[in-house]
């Protein structure tokens, strides 16, 4: 009777104590994810900015175990120094650690209001997500804080005033008196003084904005809305504020490129390149056609005819051969009839690099004509040439 009563008791304190234990770390297990090197890439690859993915780091306390390959592939993805070595040691570096970011947990439940680092961080994460990473913030500092309550929900409205940087070439979508917003869009090629023409327009009214450099900087002000919930100060938008300074600075600077027809084959690398920019040195707008090239497993002798017959194929003029050199240029050929046509140009360069395998380096020149005055044309988009020169390579390499 006693020992039955004995091991009732211990099954009873078993109950009580060990299966909430077992339950609660099985809790924990499932709510902690540790990140991995994927992870990691992944935030770089976005282009998150580095207090982010350091936010994110030692919120998660895991210390990597980074092989020589690992810290090679951080490093080529984009990783800075800076994440690495938190990722060695979460606890090395010093700062405060957001509970979590992106929008859950802004500070912990027990504070009051939103720190100045934390609103930092969030409006680092809505330029960098408006933007798709072409704009970030420089600096950030806070001037004014009042809470307040709206419907007996605690409110903090923070008044900030900082700098965002342009990192890449692009057009702010903003119009003006609209507040603050971070959209943007790649930077429309330039016409180059040309009359009028309608990509020009619909660029202009569909989307109205202004065209700035990467390395340029503006100065915003305005006011940050925190709302308390239980997940803790949840950041309100659109953000009510405006731009005290408009895009300033020279940015970085261009490269500047000689005209084609004075660069000769010593100056390039490549001397496919040199010989199709030396070729093409007379056309208009040359500096903005992108350069392809592609290694084909066919004897040079098979692979020039077989690229004259694909050029007849398609019905391309060709203007000039000299198997000597290994070029073969088009005329600038008209395809379709207006207001669609397209007149496409091709510089090909072919070189030998075993009795198998041919190098093919091209270059595509393609234009749409202009509606305006003088039937002039315009450059194609760079993604549209890149296209159709795929498209020229795949019918040589068949």
């Amino acid at each position: 009777m006693t020992s039955r009563f004995i091991g009732c008791v211990l099954f009873v304190v078993l109950c009580t104590i060990g299966f909430p234990l077992s339950i609660r770390a099985a809790q924990q297990s499932q709510g902690t994810q540790n990140l991995t090197v994927e992870d990691v890439v992944k935030m770089v690859q976005v282009k998150l900015a580095d207090d982010l993915v350091i936010a994110q780091l030692r919120r998660n306390g895991q210390a990597f175990i980074l092989s020589a390959d690992d810290m090679v592939r951080l490093k080529t993805t984009g990783a800075s120094d800076a994440v690495i070595r938190v990722m060695l040691n979460p606890r090395e570096a010093s700062g405060p650690v957001p509970s979590v970011i992106g929008g859950s947990r802004a500070a912990d439940s027990s504070n009051a209001m939103a720190s100045p680092e934390e609103a930092e961080i969030r409006l680092s994460a809505l330029v960098a997500t408006q933007s798709e990473g072409r704009v970030k913030v420089g600096s950030f500092r806070k001037t004014d804080g009042q809470p307040s309550e709206v419907n007996r929900v605690p409110v903090y409205r923070m008044a900030f005033d900082a700098t965002i940087e342009f990192t890449q070439d692009c057009k702010w979508l903003r119009e003006p008196y609209s507040g603050l917003e971070f959209k943007t869009r790649a930077a429309p090629k330039t016409t180059n003084g040309r009359d009028f023409n309608w990509d020009d327009f619909f660029e202009a009214s569909q989307f109205p904005g202004t065209v700035v450099k990467a390395g340029q900087t503006a100065r915003i002000s305005g006011t940050l809305t925190f709302v308390k919930s239980e997940r803790g100060w949840n950041l309100s938008t659109p953000i009510d504020g405006k731009v005290v300074s408009p895009p300033s600075g020279v940015g970085k600077p261009a490269v500047s490129v000689a005209p084609a027809s004075s660069i000769s084959p010593a100056v390039l690398t490549d001397p496919a390149e040199a010989l199709i920019q030396l070729a093409t040195g007379g056309d208009q707008d040359t500096n903005l056609f992108p350069v392809q090239s592609r290694m084909i497993t066919v004897a040079l002798e098979v692979l020039w005819q077989k690229t004259l017959d694909v050029l007849a194929k398609n019905k391309d003029d060709v203007a000039t051969t000299d198997k000597q050199k290994g070029l073969i240029v088009t005329s600038r050929t008209k395809h379709g009839s207006f207001p669609v046509a397209r007149y496409d140009r091709y510089a090909i360069a072919l070189q030998r690099v075993d009795e198998t395998t041919t190098k093919v380096t091209l270059k595509a020149l393609l234009y749409v004509p202009v509606i305006g005055k003088g039937g002039q044309l315009n450059a194609r988009p760079r993604d549209r040439v890149l296209q159709q020169g795929e498209r020229l390579l795949d019918q040589l390499q068949k």
